[in-house]
């Protein structure tokens, strides 16, 4: 079978819906620890190889997958995801809900607009859009701009009136875009990790129900709770909702770092 241009990988992964695309470079053979979640997950290949196997499993096989293979895994077994030789791997990742995310409050927000006479007043939005960032975690999207954006010549809303029909949602702006998004975390009956993750932005968050933990890479732990401010600083983080009963909601507002680029996440 011929092997897929650039192209094709990408209109496979906008085919989705709702991919998120992570790249790792953690140097050759790191891992990912055994770690298991809810749902099904798919993953297409874009940029070097990854071995997956099931620690717990004795006959289980291990498997190897390279640029273009797409895997569909059970993730409710325990597995564990090995780079290859290479040291860096870049892969779309989707997940399919074992659960629903229906029980979310909805997200309600207001827009101002100028007439040209200067009057401010309020425009007519629509119900943001939502897309699922794991099996209980759910990301609301509420509004974004560009580089260099003119509010005189509406160039914000232009960009934010066309986000909706984009797959992913814009939650990871470019260097001087702006996005804001709210985050919403089930109740975490299993105390599942968050996952470890930096993007190039300086990001204002807001707690705005229940608490969250916040882990750095060095350690350091913090549980952060409704109305306290994080100020992140294109950190390598994970956020984890430590309850077992209550879920838990965060408002995110990102500003691109330089050399931002669209959508762009690292893992580890």
């Amino acid at each position: 079978m011929a092997a897929k241009s650039q192209l094709e990988y990408e209109n496979e992964v906008r085919s989705w819906g709702f991919p998120h695309v992570f790249t790792w470079t953690d140097g050759p053979n790191a891992h990912y620890n055994p770690h298991s979640h809810r749902g099904l997950t798919t993953h297409l290949i874009l940029k070097g190889q990854f071995t997956i196997t099931y620690p717990k499993e004795k006959d289980a096989d291990k498997k190897t997958y390279s640029v273009g293979d797409r895997i569909d895994v059970d993730a409710s077994r325990i597995h564990e995801v090995w780079m290859g030789p290479q040291g860096s791997l870049s892969q779309a990742h989707r997940v399919t809900m074992a659960s629903s995310t229906s029980s979310f409050p909805p997200v309600v927000y207001h827009v101002t607009k100028n007439s040209p006479s200067g009057t401010s007043s309020f425009k007519d939005v629509a119900s943001p859009p939502s897309q699922p960032l794991g099996p209980t975690t759910q990301l609301s999207y509420v509004y974004s701009a560009p580089p260099n954006f003119s509010i005189a010549e509406n160039t914000d809303l232009k960009y934010h009136q066309a986000a909706p029909a984009e797959a992913p949602l814009r939650g990871f702006p470019p260097a001087g875009g702006v996005a804001s998004v709210i985050l919403d975390f089930g109740p975490n009956p299993t105390g599942e990790p968050g996952f470890m993750h930096r993007t190039k932005s300086l990001d204002h968050v807001v707690v705005l129900e229940g608490e969250l933990e916040l882990t750095l890479d060095g350690g350091e732990m913090r549980l952060v709770k409704v109305g306290e401010v994080v100020v992140q600083r294109a950190c390598w983080h994970s956020w984890k909702n430590p309850s077992k009963t209550e879920g838990a909601r965060m408002l995110a507002i990102a500003v691109g770092d330089a050399g931002a680029v669209e959508g762009g996440m690292e893992m580890k």
